[in-house]
């Protein structure tokens, strides 16, 4: 995956999060179980935020950074599906870029 995919990803994401009304991105405690739906897909958004930032700051992008995008994108995803805000149809086609991509020829 490249970064151009995963920002397409995270900003798909963050536009799924808004039409579920949530918009205000916030931490939880990660040494706490998870708390009502709406706290955990807050999480989501500040998570899809975090790893927007880091895509961006490409001066400080690592390999190790890199694969923190990648897990947490895969966090995100199994948590949207559990709290059935997603289908895994849809995650795949995002995944293997059978949705367009912005700017892509076709899009």
């Amino acid at each position: 995956m490249e970064a151009d995919h995963a920002l397409k990803i995270i900003r798909d994401t963050r536009a799924t999060l808004a039409r579920h009304s949530v918009s205000t991105p916030k931490r939880v405690a990660i040494d706490e179980p998870a708390g009502p739906m709406l706290e955990q897909l807050r999480h989501v958004l500040w998570m899809l935020d975090e790893m927007e930032s880091w895509i961006l700051d490409q001066m400080n992008m690592t390999a190790k950074k890199w694969e923190k995008v990648q897990r947490w994108l895969g966090f995100v995803q199994g948590a949207l599906w559990s709290l059935r805000v997603s289908t895994i149809d849809d995650m795949r086609k995002q995944n293997t870029s059978e949705v367009p991509l912005e700017g892509a020829p076709g899009s």
